[in-house]
């Protein structure tokens, strides 16, 4: 597939991440698995404005989209895949595997660094658990992330098709996990064996900070597992499941000024949280 053809592609990812977003708000609300604390409409508008800060940050300060910087590679011959060849299959998954594995490794970072946490308490500030904290990040916390990403899709060279497939499924897992939707037990057992799910995701929300404090993977489950931050079940049952940070009061948490201003501030409520 050429360069040219993938672009074109490239603009079903919006599609792809609209469909999602109404496929799970419409699951939330035949099948929720906690009631709302907080009025939803307020919550909504306040998320989809953070997201709306990333996207201007994204645009003034990445000089390329991820799917630019695999083409880029490609064109210029950097990285490992366009040195050593590679079955795309292959390609594809060892790419997926290492974006993956970045960012459980950044976000177990984020709640291991004092100052990176005062961004990512944001995310984790929210009284409530819906598809709409798929797109509530701080927007130094999101641009962080993005110039990771973007520097190991051109350490790998990584191919832009899988690049492109990727974002898609990333973007269709963020809404899936942040869901408010009640899974079976037998299924949500089943595909925990592969997959973080919507109820394990919940648990790293809880106010429990060693309930925070773990099952940070974003799509597969293992690393968890594999790495020693594995939190099968909660203390309590997740309809029940205190969600936010207990030092950040709903009306600050509800604040878009605050929200945006309290990384930088040198007594910032989320630094407190951690040290209680």
């Amino acid at each position: 597939m050429t360069d040219e053809t993938v672009l074109h592609y490239s603009q079903l990812t919006l599609l792809v991440m609209v469909a999602g977003f109404f496929a799970v708000a419409l699951w939330e609300s035949f099948r929720p698995c906690r009631q709302p604390t907080q009025p939803t409409p307020k919550r909504w508008l306040l998320n989809f404005s953070l997201y709306a800060f990333g996207l201007l940050g994204y645009r003034w300060l990445l000089p390329l989209s991820y799917l630019a910087a695999a083409i880029l590679a490609r064109q210029q011959g950097w990285g490992v895949f366009q040195q050593v060849q590679v079955h795309p299959v292959a390609a594809f998954l060892m790419t997926l595997l290492a974006i993956d594995l970045l960012r459980y490794g950044f976000h177990r970072l984020l709640h291991n660094n004092a100052l990176l946490w005062r961004f990512h308490a944001v995310h984790h500030s929210d009284p409530d658990y819906d598809l709409t904290l798929s797109l509530r990040f701080h927007p130094i916390e999101s641009l962080l992330l993005w110039y990771c990403t973007l520097g190991l899709i051109l350490l790998l060279g990584a191919p832009p098709l899988a690049v492109l497939i990727i974002d898609a499924l990333s973007l269709l897992n963020g809404q899936f996990t942040h869901g408010n939707i009640r899974l079976p037990p037998a299924l949500d057992t089943a595909l925990r064996w592969l997959l973080v799910t919507p109820n394990m995701h919940r648990i790293h929300h809880s106010k429990i900070q060693s309930e925070t404090d773990s099952n940070y993977g974003s799509l597969f489950s293992f690393w968890d597992r594999w790495f020693g931050s594995y939190t099968k079940t909660a203390h309590c049952p997740l309809q029940d499941l205190p969600i936010g940070l207990s030092q950040v009061p709903p009306a600050s948490a509800m604040n878009l000024g605050k929200l945006i201003a309290d990384p930088f501030r040198r007594q910032s409520s989320s630094v407190q949280t951690r040290q209680s």
